[in-house]
């Protein structure tokens, strides 16, 4: 009965985490459209046109996108192993 409460008390903290990585992802967001504006900005007020300043920013942009993609593949993927090792765990008692 231990394991099923701490299985369940796991899957309620894994929720609230989620959540708040929900939240925080979206802020990031929201950031990050920021900084590409300003930084727009500021390559125009340098002399650059407005459209090479875009696509300089976009794929720049784009290029950290990929990097930080292949990172947060590999971290979740880790997590996902050290999760199911830790059910395995919790449930090896209850065969």
């Amino acid at each position: 009965m231990d394991n099923i409460q701490a299985i369940k008390k796991e899957v309620s903290r894994q929720k609230k985490i989620r959540i708040e990585r929900a939240k925080e992802w979206r802020s990031i967001e929201a950031m990050k459209k920021l900084d590409d504006r300003i930084a727009v900005s500021l390559l125009v007020k340098s002399g650059m046109t407005k459209k090479d300043a875009q696509e300089r920013v976009f794929n720049d942009s784009f290029r950290d996108d990929q990097i930080f993609q292949r990172e947060a593949y590999l971290h979740i993927s880790q997590r996902q192993k050290e999760k199911t090792k830790m059910i395995k765990s919790l449930t090896e008692g209850q065969k």
